[in-house]
């Protein structure tokens, strides 16, 4: 857990349950459960890191994405294209997969960006019920699996499914 201190001294949590990714430009973007004074936001914290001269890692300011939405609940994120890849037509591809809805822990929803998560312009809801914690894979065949829970008594799913259906046909590796 990363802990803020108030003003008054007393501790305020910050951002916890992290994932990370590495960016095209090999920095990282860390997308984080979000709290502030203790309180859920209900949009994830997204922070960008670059590594500095001395080889460490130096991170900006966490900002709000008002598009991942969250009722408080770990989240998954995975590089499913970089922009030099044979056959991703000079496309970023990052997913994102979390329970889209900003009190409840429903909506499972993952996510598309081609701009190194600056926006999510894609998603899609893979289930629409009760849903919490996730874990986005590449499969050898190219499809993209998603392990989660679903509903409320603890019951795992993997959903297996191609970019062309995330996408509705409107994405091609091919480009």
């Amino acid at each position: 857990d990363f802990i803020t201190t108030r003003e008054d001294g007393t501790p305020a949590r910050g951002l916890n349950e992290a994932t990370a990714v590495e960016l095209a430009d090999g920095g990282v973007l860390v997308n984080s459960r979000n709290y502030q004074d203790e309180r859920p936001v209900r949009a994830r914290a997204v922070t960008r890191g670059c590594f500095g001269d001395d080889g460490r890692l130096v991170f900006g300011p966490a900002r709000h994405d008002a598009t991942l939405i969250e009722p408080a609940v770990q989240a998954s994120m995975l590089r499913y294209t970089w922009p030099n890849d044979p056959g991703a037509g000079g496309r970023s591809r990052i997913l994102f997969a979390n329970p889209a809805h900003t009190t409840a822990r429903v909506n499972l929803t993952v996510r598309l960006s081609y701009d190194e998560g600056e926006t999510w312009p894609v998603a899609k809801v893979i289930d629409p019920g009760p849903s919490a914690y996730s874990d986005l894979v590449l499969q050898p065949d190219g499809a993209i699996g998603l392990l989660y829970e679903r509903g409320n008594a603890g019951g795992i799913v993997y959903a297996s499914f191609t970019l062309e259906w995330l996408t509705g046909g409107k994405d091609s590796l091919q480009r």
